[in-house]
């Protein structure tokens, strides 16, 4: 959902925002404590505000994983946004909208999403708040207001989905048996529905149309294609009957509805295969050992890695990182390559260790775990990919 409202750009939200908890803390809303603690960081595709360092590192993480399932599917040319969307994590007395989130259209067609952020919300509804507002966005960039204003919910659901999945794989199961015992909708109207009625409509069949048109086998570029239609308020109702028919194998004309409802039949009864790549899994633990583009001590100097950030362990900052790093950890668990799942465990007792333990000597000792097995799985996927580049 979204609203236009021509009132402010990005920064000035921020200080909005931080005045707000100036006088919640004045009139004893909020604690003194809390509004000191205004941050925010920018990825270059959102910029967030948060009251504590774990919630902006949980959103920050959890932002650039979208991002990075979006590219699937969007043009990334369409993607250079000349500013970044302001994402604001609101405690409840600050929050003037219901649901889970808002939308808004602020001046110069500059896209912010305002979170209810309390213990209730989501990492599913998350997804959503953040896949809307990507999608809003493109819209915007690419087709103007005219094309928000008729966004389609498929494309949002879709990327909501495969982002959470992505993150809770064995949630596919949840998903699955909501299609076999709900009515099923037609193709027509999954297609039809726009966003301003997502709190409305069930969001599961976005994402199975999205699988259906993978499992009909349309190549990237034509699932793409569809993607962009959709979003520039096309109804792609007539193209995708045509590259409908271009697949059938048996050149017997197939109605539209009757594809669908296949494809949700195959779709529902498959064994689905839930474990990454090494190479993904490896990549992403790579990504969240680090921290030199997240955290820096200005006054020292040195930007934060596994081998300095002892010394800092204190610091609330790092210390809501940690824990933040760690319930990411526990997300992406089900997920994780064989090879790599026990680094992912001694990670994990890494940051455990910098948070409850007083000597370095038993933090080094985990470190060196850790760096040891995470040297030798890569060592072993790289003679596996040797041995398989010569078959």
């Amino acid at each position: 959902m979204y609203r236009v409202n021509l009132l402010c750009t990005n920064r000035y939200r921020l200080l909005r925002i931080y005045t707000l908890l100036l006088i919640g803390a004045a009139l004893g809303l909020v604690t003194s404590q809390a509004h000191a603690r205004v941050r925010n960081v920018s990825n270059g595709y959102f910029e967030i505000a948060a009251l504590d360092f774990r919630s902006l590192s949980y959103m920050d993480d959890l932002s650039n994983y979208a991002v990075k399932i979006s590219g699937r599917y969007l043009d990334p040319e369409g993607m250079a946004y000349p500013k970044p969307i302001l994402v604001s994590l609101l405690p409840d007395e600050y929050v003037d909208f219901k649901g889970d989130y808002l939308i808004r259209i602020e001046s110069r067609n500059s896209v912010e999403l305002d979170i209810r952020w309390n213990k209730a919300m989501t990492l599913e509804s998350c997804c959503l708040a953040l896949s809307e507002a990507l999608l809003t966005q493109y819209a915007l960039f690419n087709y103007g207001s005219h094309a928000v204003a008729i966004l389609s919910t498929w494309p949002v659901s879709a990327l909501s989905k495969a982002v959470y999945l992505g993150l809770r794989p064995a949630k596919i199961s949840h998903l699955v048996n909501q299609a076999r015992v709900g009515v099923v909708p037609e193709l027509s109207t999954v297609l039809g529905w726009k966003t301003h009625k997502i709190p409305g409509v069930d969001t599961t069949y976005g994402y199975l149309f999205l699988e259906a048109m993978k499992s009909s086998a349309f190549d990237r570029r034509a699932i793409r294609n569809f993607f962009e239609r959709s979003l520039s308020g096309e109804n792609i109702m007539q193209s995708l009957a045509k590259e409908v028919q271009i697949k059938d194998v048996h050149s017997e004309v197939i109605h539209l509805e009757k594809w669908w409802r296949k494809s949700l039949a195959s779709l529902i009864n498959r064994q689905y295969e839930v474990v990454e790549s090494m190479e993904e899994s490896r990549l992403w633990l790579s990504a969240i050992a680090g921290f030199s583009n997240l955290i820096r001590f200005q006054s020292e100097g040195t930007p934060l890695n596994l081998r300095s950030i002892w010394k800092y362990r204190s610091e609330p900052e790092v210390r809501d990182l940690i824990r933040a790093r760690i319930e990411i950890l526990g997300l992406r668990l089900p997920k994780i390559n064989p090879a790599y799942y026990n680094s992912a465990l001694f990670l994990a007792e890494v940051y455990e260790s910098l948070l409850n333990d007083e000597y370095s000597h038993k933090y080094l000792r985990a470190l060196t775990v850790y760096l040891s097995h995470w040297e030798d799985v890569k060592d072993m996927e790289e003679i596996i990919e040797d041995y398989v580049s010569l078959k």
